[in-house]
């Protein structure tokens, strides 16, 4: 299976979106719906510092990616 970047590089369109609820539930669900990648707004959004890691942990077991 190719990784982020080598999909990228193949040229192959990745579904994806922002996430600026501050809730790690948001990036759960929307990692399960078949989002390819998911964009964490930390400066525009109600994002903490400690929902950020949890966000971040969240959209890391959903996509099944290291981030």
């Amino acid at each position: 299976m190719m990784n982020f970047r080598q999909q990228l590089q193949s040229g192959k369109h990745l579904l994806g979106t922002m996430v600026t609820l501050p809730t790690a539930a948001t990036a759960e669900i929307l990692a399960d719906l078949g989002f390819e990648w998911l964009f964490i707004d930390a400066e525009h959004s109600a994002l903490s510092y400690g929902c950020l890691l949890y966000t971040s942990d969240a959209a890391d077991e959903g996509l099944g990616v290291d981030l």
